[in-house]
């Protein structure tokens, strides 16, 4: 799920009727990609912890399994562009948080998609962990 505006391209999607019920039962590891920035006059301020509660409120609280996020603090040029998204450290109930480079440097507020790609591809081949109880917890 992800990368992408949260209240404008995440969460519509998952409030049709069905979609995150089915995602929910689905037996594969769900994964949500947090965006590299925040975004002005929408997700100003909000943590890594933020935008999970957030798809979490509006769906379930079992909809992802993992959270990837960047680990790469940038300079993203100016303000307008957004803040950095960073994790406040707080556990996560029912995901785990998978921290990479993701970074793309030409466009810091943009995920790098070979990196972005890597980490899922760990998440999917087991080289990170899969979420052992219904709390899930913190990985990277």
């Amino acid at each position: 799920i992800g990368p992408g505006s949260l209240y404008t391209s995440i969460l519509p999607n998952l409030l049709v009727s069905g979609i995150a019920e089915a995602l929910e039962l689905a037996a594969a590891a769900k994964i949500y990609v947090c965006n590299i920035a925040t975004q002005r006059g929408e997700t100003d301020k909000y943590t890594v912890e933020a935008h999970v509660k957030t798809l979490q409120s509006h769906t379930s609280r079992t909809i992802v399994d993992y959270v990837v996020t960047n680990s790469k603090i940038m300079e993203l040029g100016t303000p307008y562009l957004g803040l950095p998204v960073i994790s406040d450290r707080t556990p996560l109930e029912h995901a785990v948080l998978v921290r990479g480079n993701l970074v793309d440097r030409d466009h810091p507020v943009r995920h790098e998609p070979k990196n972005l790609a890597r980490v899922i591809m760990d998440v999917y081949h087991g080289k990170r962990r899969f979420p052992t109880s219904a709390s899930g917890g913190n990985t990277g």
